[in-house]
């Protein structure tokens, strides 16, 4: 998995992982932490992030690296 480069990445990822997370209270603590990482970025970023976010989910739970698809 490539490094984190930046807030927009974080977010990314962030929801992502709260997408897929094991449990609610685990998705409840990584999507405080998106929500805390969203507040640098514009409205747009955030919208475009979700998609990206709900694509990657989707890969992540069919079992795929969403690297690979890149």
């Amino acid at each position: 998995m490539e490094q984190i480069a930046n807030d927009y990445d974080a977010l990314v990822m962030a929801l992502a992982l709260a997408l897929t997370a094991p449990s609610d209270e685990k998705a409840m603590e990584v999507a405080a932490q998106a929500e805390l990482v969203a507040r640098s970025l514009t409205p747009e970023d955030v919208t475009r992030a979700k998609a990206e976010a709900l694509a990657m989910a989707a890969l992540l739970i069919c079992g795929v690296d969403p690297e690979e698809e890149a």
